[in-house]
């Protein structure tokens, strides 16, 4: 399975965001032989899935997909 997009080809799919569902989305699709591209407007995927601290404190700032690692699991053994 490649992840890279040839240089000269077309996506058959955009996806809009590098978050969880975004890089899940890809994933999936990537493997059912989909030519894929994902657009981000930040430097780093995860969407709002990401800690900032401040004062000292750290701060979770995305979703709780993390308690359901049987959604997590079920993902990666469809993709291999």
């Amino acid at each position: 399975m490649a992840l890279a997009r040839p240089e000269n080809s077309d996506p058959d799919v955009t996806i809009v965001g590098a978050g969880p569902g975004g890089l899940a989305s890809a994933l999936l699709l990537a493997y059912s032989g989909l030519n894929v591209v994902i657009v981000e407007k930040s430097s780093e995927v995860g969407g709002r899935t990401k800690i900032i601290e401040q004062d000292g404190f750290k701060f979770d700032r995305g979703p709780t997909f993390f308690h359901y690692p049987e959604v997590i699991e079920e993902i990666f053994q469809a993709i291999g």
